[in-house]
């Protein structure tokens, strides 16, 4: 695709990533270096939420390193929610930062990993003991809730020769302010996938008096057609090589 602006100046999607512009060779690499195994999303360019009610988001890349961003525009390419649960609460003695012991990727049934379930044996959420949104919550430590999160996988102008999506945990505080935008461009009749996204943090605190961020997503501008169908392709090949997510526990803080 040639270099060009559209008719508001707005350089086109396809030129603003290598990815996009290359999507009909993405499966054939994604096959050729994962096979029919699947990749993991923690080795991705991570995305996290600023601890303490900082307003920064820290982006952290195996050759770059730790640095943070105020705010950032960014297409979302597919997103997964999926809900985590530790034995040990997360600051207790015997804590472990690792795979959690159960994870549904449906938040209807749960696989017990670690000793907490037979392997194979379905744990229904709804009914779960951990789960906080149950009909019977009711755990043996009281803090130690089952957390809901969601990973939204992101395609930054920052980023522009990557191949591989950054991925933004987003954190149980910030999936109601997320929500709140999903449903802002649905009301509109507008996928996630057809938009240019801007995101910044708010500060906000808790009922306990702590300061957390929260994520906060503006809509910056519709994708043409063809741009959108560019961004479908990418997802289409690239998906598929990270069905299986297991998150560590600071992930979803």
């Amino acid at each position: 695709m040639a270099n060009k602006k559209k008719e508001t100046g707005v350089v086109a999607i396809g030129d603003q990533f290598t990815a996009l512009a290359s999507v009909d060779n993405l499966k054939e690499v994604v096959l050729a270096n994962f096979g029919t195994r699947a990749a993991t999303w923690t080795d991705l360019e991570r995305i996290r939420v600023g601890a303490g009610g900082v307003l920064t988001y820290q982006v952290e890349d195996e050759i770059d390193g730790v640095s943070g961003v105020d705010e950032f525009e960014a297409l979302i390419c597919w997103w997964k929610d999926q809900r985590v649960w530790w034995k040990t609460p997360i600051g207790t003695k015997g804590a472990e930062n690792g795979p959690p012991n159960c994870v549904s990727n449906d938040l209807v049934l749960g696989a017990g990993v670690n000793g907490f379930a037979e392997p194979g044996v379905p744990i229904s959420c709804d009914t779960c003991p951990n789960n906080r949104f149950g009909k019977n919550p009711a755990p043996a430590i009281e803090d130690n809730w089952c957390k809901d999160t969601r990973m939204l996988f992101l395609l930054r102008p920052e980023k522009k020769d990557a191949i591989f999506p950054s991925v933004l945990i987003v954190p149980p505080g910030s999936l109601k302010p997320v929500q709140k935008y999903l449903m802002a461009l649905t009301s509109r009749g507008l996928p996630y996938f057809a938009t240019v996204h801007k995101f910044t943090l708010t500060g906000d605190v808790s009922q306990g008096g702590f300061k957390y961020s929260k994520v906060k997503i503006d809509f910056v501008r519709k994708l043409e057609a063809d741009e959108v169908k560019l961004v479908q392709g990418f997802a289409h090949a690239v998906q598929p090589a990270f069905e299986t997510l297991v998150p560590e526990q600071d992930a979803v803080e």
